[in-house]
């Protein structure tokens, strides 16, 4: 949640510093939810039309300033009750035309989200139903191909994690978390292999670091394979997740995205899974041989030692019992191979032609 003291930062001529006194003011009057949603309109109104200044706003700060916003005292709720009333209050205001009034809702609805009772008959149903009308915003939300929807991507992207991980951990078993958790999950995937107009753009590389996150905070989940999806949305996730790398190893090249891609799948149950599908993650492999090169300034670290990672499991993987090879991946052989990162141009040239050179997989399509 923002404080004072880091709106006081917020330049004068910006859109947010008007929002950041209003925010103020509606905090001393106790201000209702609906009629909080109805001046956040009209103030962006205002803003947009009357002084057109609603142009070049930074999506971090969008994005802080709005969730001091939904974090108001006088629009949380206190009880179960309370929150199911203002949830159902606000699922009106999804659609909303106002960018603000999108971002706050959506916000705020995880807020109210945690107080209802995880223990009663009909929360999954509840959780489900947020989950596919938050779904629906954000998917119309990047529909309008518009910087002033940007940050609600972002913000949906962030409640519909929050709201899935939580419920996973309240609920008795995973299995009844899978209506929600399989629509979150293709929901992120969605995004990650969404094609903006302009993929280098900072609110574009925004919206794929938010939903990498997302996805890692999901799908390294205990057992969710086994338990929270079935075998048919088990390999559409396999697909989608397969494509994303693709996308963004060979097209977009945000380290960040990528490395917290791949971080997904240097996890044990996650790699485990993705062993099932051989021809598929050979896909993967390539893609990440591809991208090692020799070390230059400026290469995030990270990335480097998790590719590095996910090759040296999926050459494991595939020497498998044949004894004689695991020298190759042991002692003084296998550490000249990754030693210091593999930086230097003849490590990256034997480490490609050690894996083209790996056993064949006996279930290869």
């Amino acid at each position: 949640m923002a404080t004072y003291s880091d709106l006081n930062v917020i330049m004068e001529n910006s859109p947010l510093h008007a929002l950041a006194i209003q925010c103020q003011t509606w905090e001393s009057e106790k201000i209702s939810v609906i009629t909080l949603m109805d001046k956040l309109q009209s103030l962006q109104h205002h803003l947009t039309v009357v002084h057109n200044r609603s142009a070049h706003i930074n999506s971090p700060d969008e994005m802080q300033m709005l969730s001091y916003c939904s974090n108001l005292l006088s629009i949380q709720s206190s009880n179960a009750l309370d929150a199911e009333l203002k949830i159902n209050l606000l699922l009106n205001h999804m659609m909303s035309q106002s960018s603000w009034v999108r971002c706050v809702t959506c916000s705020l609805l995880k807020n109210l989200w945690l107080k209802l009772d995880s223990t009663g008959k009909h929360f999954v149903v509840q959780t489900t139903i947020l989950c596919k009308n938050l779904m629906l915003t954000l998917n119309d939300s990047l529909s309008k191909n518009s910087p002033r929807f940007d940050t609600c991507v972002c913000i949906c992207l962030a409640s519909l994690v929050m709201i899935s991980s939580v419920a996973i951990r309240r609920l008795p078993s995973l299995r009844l978390s899978r209506p929600f958790v399989a629509l979150s999950l293709a929901t992120i995937l969605d995004v990650l292999n969404y094609k903006f107009n302009d993929v280098k753009n900072p609110s574009s590389i925004l919206i794929y670091r938010v939903a990498a996150d997302g996805f890692y905070r999901l799908i390294c989940v205990n057992n969710l394979w086994l338990e929270a999806l079935n075998v048919t949305q088990c390999y559409q996730c396999i697909q989608a997740y397969r494509q994303a790398v693709t996308n963004h190893f060979q097209e977009i090249n945000d380290d960040w995205t990528c490395c917290k891609l791949l971080t997904a799948l240097d996890n044990d149950d996650v790699f485990t899974t993705f062993s099932s599908q051989p021809s598929i993650l050979r896909t993967i492999v390539t893609d990440l041989s591809n991208a090692l090169k020799p070390y230059k300034d400026g290469d995030l670290l990270e990335l480097r030692w998790t590719i590095l990672s996910i090759l040296m499991r999926y050459a494991k993987s595939r020497l498998g019992n044949q004894i004689s090879d695991w020298t190759k991946l042991d002692g003084s052989s296998y550490l000249k191979l990754i030693s210091n990162g593999c930086c230097k141009e003849e490590q990256v040239k034997a480490l490609k032609e050690f894996l083209v050179n790996l056993p064949s997989d006996n279930n290869d399509d």
